[in-house]
C-alpha cells in the first residue's frame, strides 16, 4: 500500500518531477509524494490505474511531530496540471488571441521548476533552455 497525492487526472496535461511533459492516460491518474527529492512516484513508474485507488488519506501520523492533518498542497499541484478541458479549449482557439495551450504549458512548466527547483536542459543548437 502506498499513499501518494493525486495531482492529474485522466488526460490532463501536467510537468513530471523530472521536466518530462505528460499527458495522463484514460482511465489513469498521476500520483505524486510530498518529498520531491525522495518520492517513488508516477514520475518513476507512470500513470496509475484509476481502479488500483483504494482510499483518501485525512491524516498523518507518522513521525509524530508531524501528526495531524494531511498538507493541502492542491495550489502547488494545480499551478503545474492543465486540466483535460482547459487543454481542449486552449487547443481549439486561434494563436491570435493570445492563451493558447503552447502558453499554458510553459507557464505549466515554469511553475513545475518553482516548484522543485528545476531547470530544463539547454538546447544544444539555440543556448535556451528546451522548449523556450
Amino acid at each position: 500500500l502506498l499513499t501518494k497525492r493525486v495531482v492529474g487526472l485522466e488526460r490532463d496535461w501536467l510537468y513530471a518531477r523530472d521536466g518530462r511533459l505528460v499527458r495522463v492516460p484514460t482511465a489513469h491518474v498521476w500520483v505524486e509524494g510530498d518529498n520531491a527529492s525522495n518520492s517513488n512516484d508516477s514520475t518513476h513508474y507512470g500513470a496509475v490505474p484509476r481502479d488500483k485507488l483504494v482510499g483518501t488519506a485525512v491524516a498523518k501520523v507518522w513521525p509524530p511531530a508531524e501528526a495531524g492533518p494531511v498538507a493541502d498542497r492542491h495550489e502547488e499541484c494545480e499551478a503545474r496540471v492543465i486540466p483535460a478541458e482547459e487543454a481542449r479549449r486552449l487547443r481549439s482557439r486561434k494563436t491570435e488571441t493570445g492563451e493558447t495551450l503552447r502558453i499554458a504549458l510553459r507557464a505549466s512548466r515554469d511553475a513545475m521548476q518553482e516548484y522543485v527547483g528545476w531547470t530544463p536542459p539547454e538546447d544544444k543548437a539555440s543556448g535556451r533552455p528546451a522548449g523556450a
